[in-house]
């Protein structure tokens, strides 16, 4: 593999690092030359990067579906008249909103289009409807090569209702890098500082809809268990702090639940290793979740709920316990896991053995690759 354009939305989207900077970087060293176009946010943010990366990066409006519309121009009108991406051996869109810029390459070059598709923004207000048919107008139209979803759920529900046929899809998930996300990583400050004499659940994703839900789960769950044992917990922040700060008081265990500050993404591993248990309760059919799998890196036991992707990823019982979304079931298996030690260690080792086989991401870079090569061979034969 020689030189592949990436089209991703925004870039570095998190100070410090994030899981598609991780995949890069690790790409980095299996091809010749990687472009990117981006939008760079957030703005102030200092990242490394490789030195056969190099970035385009576009302007942007910071309002909804405006920001979109407006950066598929701008990635087309990069690709239009920048002369080196015309020499790429193939363009992979993040999203579909580089699917413009892609399938203006591929009409005028030749140039293959593989297009990843990690999430799809679904139907609701009339703004979001209008936005997923331009989607599914988009992905329908443009002759993209091979479509690779993060999980099946995505497949099931939308390419394949929209009638993209099964031989143009690959099910390749998100990776971890394992030298990130690991059981040697140290939390024991972390531990120290919130939790040094009980045990402690970490749930360290942003309180945004519907995370916010989720949360509350958790909350009403480990409220049902105050009075046999005695448990932190630590939840991430953002909008909805307000909301499940109110909860945590209206049922007394405020005295129990602490936030976390505004954390680069370079902590959150240690967050994750001061944890004795995590709980993970989704309330929506969710793809291949990236913290899932970060959590299972880390060995730590899991507590997780029977929607969507999660229960193709993780066996019952054996890489973690996966519960229905409802207080009493989510208590019910904290107790048990916190009462049972061998139990936790099982689902910590049978986690960490499952990533390392199946979503190190080294191997999903080589399946990445090994789909790359088999876009361009097809075409090479036409």
């Amino acid at each position: 593999m020689r030189k592949v354009l990436f089209i991703y939305f925004r870039y570095p989207l998190y100070p410090g690092g994030f899981y598609f900077q991780e995949f890069l970087n690790k790409l980095a060293g299996r091809v010749r030359q990687i472009y990117l176009i981006a939008i760079y946010y957030p703005p102030k943010s200092i990242f490394k990067k490789p030195a056969n990366l190099r970035i385009s990066w576009v302007p942007s409006f910071d309002i909804r579906f405006v920001e979109d519309a407006f950066f598929m121009l701008a990635a087309l009108l990069r690709v239009v008249f920048t002369r080196d991406l015309h020499k790429v051996d193939l363009v992979n869109t993040i999203g579909p909103r580089g699917l413009l810029a892609g399938w203006y390459l591929k009409k005028v070059y030749g140039i293959p289009i593989v297009c990843t598709i990690e999430m799809l923004n679904e139907k609701g207000s009339l703004v979001n409807n209008i936005y997923y048919e331009v989607v599914r107008f988009l992905m329908k139209k443009v002759p993209v090569d091979k479509f690779i979803c993060w999980s099946n759920y995505y497949w099931e529900k939308h390419l394949k209702q929209w009638g993209i046929p099964k031989e143009k899809v690959a099910i390749i998930p998100g990776g971890v890098d394992t030298e990130i996300y690991n059981p040697a990583v140290d939390g024991d400050d972390i531990k120290e500082k919130y939790a040094p004499n009980c045990p402690l659940i970490v749930f360290a994703k942003p309180l945004y809809y519907p995370n916010v839900e989720s949360a509350k789960i958790l909350v009403q769950g480990v409220a049902l268990l105050k009075r046999r044992i005695k448990i932190k917990l630590i939840i991430g922040s953002g909008k909805y702090k307000r909301e499940i700060q109110n909860l945590a008081r209206d049922l007394s265990i405020d005295d129990c639940v602490e936030f976390m500050p505004p954390t680069p993404f370079t902590q959150i591993p240690k967050y994750i290793a001061a944890a004795d248990l995590i709980v993970l309760p989704f309330t929506y059919a969710a793809t291949t979740s990236r913290y899932l799998l970060e959590v299972m890196a880390m060995g730590k036991p899991i507590i997780t709920t029977k929607v969507g992707e999660i229960q193709y990823i993780c066996e019952n019982g054996k890489q973690a316990l996966i519960v229905e979304p409802i207080k009493e079931k989510l208590a019910e298996a904290v107790e048990r896991v916190l009462i049972d030690q061998d139990l936790a260690a099982s689902l910590g080792h049978n986690a960490v053995t499952l990533v390392n086989q199946k979503y190190a991401l080294s191997i999903i870079v080589n399946r990445t690759i090994e789909l790359y090569n088999e876009v361009l061979s097809s075409v090479n034969k036409k």
